[in-house]
């Protein structure tokens, strides 16, 4: 991928003047995002395959909840958790450096912040630049260009870089991990541990690439579409055409390069009302169809290496995107699906858009729709996740699992069920959220 190189070509298109120089970088960044999300769905089948297939296997072999082997997944997605090499990178630099480490505790915006450890003197400065220019026009609200890109938040990438500083190593998870694994593998019969033992390896081999396909690829590509895309909508409401930049997102590549070509045969009030509609409408419920459901070829059709990828896929899919438990909440309790070791009592803090993070404090159960990349820079102040949507294989569950912190996803129905600053009970064994205040 060629994602550095595009940041900078954004970089030199913004500052331009001409027309046709910001309408061809528009062509360039819409068809590289075709091309990303078209490696999107190829390098699903990388990791699907050989998660769902271990689930697959170990629910025949055994009477073992899937949420204990999908934890022994713990530690195989640092980029989960926010660590990529270029952080790293910031954080060796910083702690080697007293000065910038006083840079970074240093009051002011953030915007003022990242701007003087951009400058600073040697590694520090070198090591925060390469990570700007590499992850700072990644989308991290969601997965489109209509969400933000990082240095839209720059809160959200300070935070990230302070905690990702302050973060302190569990010498004892390799150790859990193992312990946890053995005593998954002892209720395996014997004659299929062998088989266990490889289906885990591959497992954990390609389990980082759920996440690293976004970071590497598509948020990149969305996130380079998006400032593109504002640069021409600033240009329209400069010259009045437009009354919020941020309207441009809604046109189609034929209807932007037209208004950035001829402003004056911009339909406005068309953008402005899809914008609103997009505004008021979420889009955690949709339909469960579009159109007429295809009918499903038998399994017994197809040959048995296909069935056995099938088999597979079902599996994978089925921890991914749960359906919520019929009947979620009965009096104070919630149900979902266990997603977390463990059990934790706090304050729950009901977040509804990633742009509401910075609400969370120290200890506080984030209760979310579903969560995307940017909670990775506020998982040092949470203690448990709780979600509406998503199930073991979610998100919301491997972030959860890198931090080891208990999670209960695909609810429902937790943020209409729980005020936000009541306090809970997670519990990420049973699946369940205790209303206890």
């Amino acid at each position: 991928m060629a994602v550095p190189s595009l940041s900078v070509r954004v970089a030199v298109a913004t500052a331009a003047s001409a027309t046709n120089g910001l309408a061809a970088h528009l062509g360039e960044c819409f068809a590289h995002m075709s091309v990303a999300a078209g490696l999107h769905h190829q390098f699903n089948g990388t990791w699907i395959v050989p998660v769902g297939a271990l689930l697959q296997h170990t629910a025949e072999w055994a009477d073992i909840d899937r949420s204990r082997v999908l934890g022994l997944m713990e530690g195989a997605s640092p980029i989960s958790a926010g660590r990529t090499p270029e952080l790293e990178g910031v954080v060796d630099a910083i702690r080697s450096d007293a000065a910038a480490a006083r840079l970074l505790d240093a009051g002011g915006s953030p915007d003022e912040v990242l701007a003087n450890l951009r400058t600073h003197a040697g590694d520090v400065g070198r090591a925060i630049s390469v990570f700007l220019d590499t992850f700072g026009h990644l989308t991290v609200g969601g997965f489109d260009p209509i969400d933000a890109y990082a240095l839209e938040r720059p809160e959200a990438v300070l935070a990230q870089i302070r905690a990702a500083v302050g973060r302190e190593e569990d010498p004892a998870r390799e150790q859990r991990v193992r312990d946890e694994t053995a005593s998954v593998r002892s209720a395996i019969p014997v004659g299929h541990r062998a088989r266990f033992d490889q289906l885990l390896s591959e497992a954990r081999f390609a389990y980082r690439i759920k996440d690293e396909r976004g970071v590497y690829n598509n948020d990149g590509a969305n996130g380079l579409v998006r400032r593109a895309v504002m640069e021409g909508g600033r240009r329209l409401v400069a010259a009045g055409v437009l009354a919020n930049a941020e309207h441009l997102l809604e046109g189609d590549l034929h209807e932007i390069e037209a208004a950035i070509a001829s402003p004056a045969a911009l339909d406005a009030v068309a953008l402005a009302d899809r914008y609103d509609f997009r505004i008021r409408n979420s889009d955690m419920r949709p339909p469960a169809t579009l159109g007429t459901p295809l009918p499903q070829v038998p399994l017994g059709w197809l040959p048995e290496p296909v069935q056995r990828v099938q088999r597979a896929f079902a599996a994978a899919r089925a921890a991914i995107a749960e359906v919520p438990v019929a009947e979620g909440v009965t009096g104070q309790i919630i149900r979902g699906a266990a997603a977390g070791a463990g059990r934790y009592e706090g304050c729950a803090r009901v977040i509804l858009a990633a742009a509401d993070y910075h609400r969370l404090e120290q200890g506080d159960v984030l209760v979310t729709t579903m969560t995307t990349p940017a909670i990775s820079a506020w998982m040092t102040l949470i203690g448990a996740i709780v979600t509406d949507h998503g199930g073991p294989l979610s998100h919301a569950a491997i972030v959860a699992r890198e931090f080891g912190i208990p999670a209960v996803v695909g609810t429902g129905e937790a943020t209409s069920a729980i005020a936000d600053g009541e306090r809970v009970v997670v519990d990420g064994l049973s699946g369940t959220v205790e209303r206890v205040s």
